[in-house]
């Protein structure tokens, strides 16, 4: 069964997973956008056990919504990436990341 934002957007996340595997549990889910406070999305990160839950707005369009789960993905990616010290939302290495999986989501 597709989920909110259809078959599209569940292509992206199926290829994000298949080809940048995190290693720890992502739960994708869409809310109004009432629930998330005026942004389009956010990753919540867990430490212990790491796990992520990424939360996109239903509000967006798909096309914004498969954007908002690439940035929210490249989080999750930098965090693993920098040993756990992701503390800076968006510094040089979460941009290589969403670089990653922008090509990932994005091929021809």
């Amino acid at each position: 069964m597709p989920s909110y934002f259809g078959k599209k957007f569940d292509r992206a996340l199926k290829r994000l997973r298949q080809e940048i595997p995190l290693d720890a549990p992502l739960k994708v889910i869409t809310v109004p956008q009432d629930k998330i406070k005026g942004l389009c999305g956010y990753a919540s990160i867990q430490e212990e056990p790491v796990s992520f839950l990424l939360v996109i707005s239903r509000d967006l369009s798909r096309v914004s919504a498969i954007d908002t789960l690439i940035h929210e993905y490249a989080h999750c990616m930098d965090y693993l990436s920098s040993d756990f010290e992701c503390r800076k939302h968006h510094r040089n290495s979460w941009g290589v990341c969403y670089a990653r999986a922008y090509r990932v989501v994005h091929k021809e």
